[in-house]
């Protein structure tokens, strides 16, 4: 019983590190200037990001689908 209370407990401090490194390498660095493109709004209207971006930037959330 010990023996296994050991091996979770070495499974648990391990993962935060694990998981830290797998992240590390997603998508590009904090900072990272967004490319300049234009996209049309839901009424047809071209969008920028530079035009989308207020006196505090901009934030933007993607989201792959929530149907997996």
């Amino acid at each position: 019983m010990r023996l296994l209370a050991r091996a979770a407990l070495a499974l648990v401090l391990a993962a935060p590190a694990t998981a830290s490194e797998y992240v590390d390498g997603w998508g590009p660095p904090v900072g990272t200037a967004i490319p300049e493109a234009s996209f049309d709004d839901q009424a047809g209207q071209p969008r920028t990001f530079t035009g989308l971006m207020g006196s505090r930037g901009l934030l933007l959330f993607f989201n792959r689908s929530a149907d997996w």
